[in-house]
């Protein structure tokens, strides 16, 4: 992972906004059942993960200005990720990972866990990976 260049969480979105050329997101389904809080560490290979990659410009800043919209501020809690996007340069290079949890305030950005004071990230996971009806 590149180096942080700040420990501020909205920072750090700015700062990967310029390097961003791919999104991989990581999703837990809501149906899958697990017996303990699955790190963001552990989110990516996780059995049941579902993978989806992303390299349209569009989207891609929409995930960004979502993170940054969502006011992360650095907290305590742990998390119990359920999604994990993770933006990557033109080499591969990891420039950004951002976790939430299955709660719309609980997250992660990079190795800081954090609350996402809006819910502007959760409304545009959701639309993106609406829940099953």
């Amino acid at each position: 992972m590149a180096p942080a260049t700040s420990n501020d969480p909205v920072e750090r979105v700015r700062d990967a906004r310029s390097a961003a050329v791919k999104l991989t997101v990581y999703h837990i389904p809501p149906d899958t059942a697990t017996l303990s809080a699955i790190s963001p560490a552990a989110l990516e290979s996780f059995p049941d993960v579902v993978v989806d990659d992303i390299e349209d410009a569009a989207v891609i800043e929409s995930a960004l200005a979502a993170i940054e919209a969502s006011r992360p501020t650095p907290s305590a809690r742990p998390l119990d990720a359920r999604y994990g996007l993770v933006f990557s340069d033109a080499t591969g290079t990891r420039v950004l990972g951002a976790y939430k949890g299955a709660f719309a305030t609980r997250g992660q950005i990079d190795e800081q866990p954090c609350d996402f004071n809006e819910l502007a990230l959760h409304a545009w996971l959701v639309a993106r990976y609406p829940p099953p009806t």
